[in-house]
């Protein structure tokens, strides 16, 4: 990875996950921007672990599966 900012890194991952999620695409420019940003192996890995995320999350919508009412940690605000 590119000697940058941690700010940099994520404004740039959330660009590129935001594109991703909401038009199940993502533009040449914004492709450009991450790869430049994170290099090819970065910018794989994080499209598999945002992909990994998005099926978890299906599944876990698909039976409607519940938090338990007996939690030890508080739930992030989302």
């Amino acid at each position: 990875m590119r000697d940058l900012q941690p700010d940099v890194l994520v404004c740039s991952s959330f660009h590129y996950a935001r594109e991703f999620f909401q038009t199940h695409k993502v533009s040449q420019p914004t492709f450009q921007a991450a790869l430049d940003q994170f290099g090819a192996q970065h910018l794989t890995e994080l499209t598999a672990l945002m992909g990994s995320y998005a099926q978890t999350a299906f599944f876990l919508n698909a039976f409607e599966v519940q938090l338990p009412e007996q939690r030890s940690e508080p739930v992030l605000p989302v």
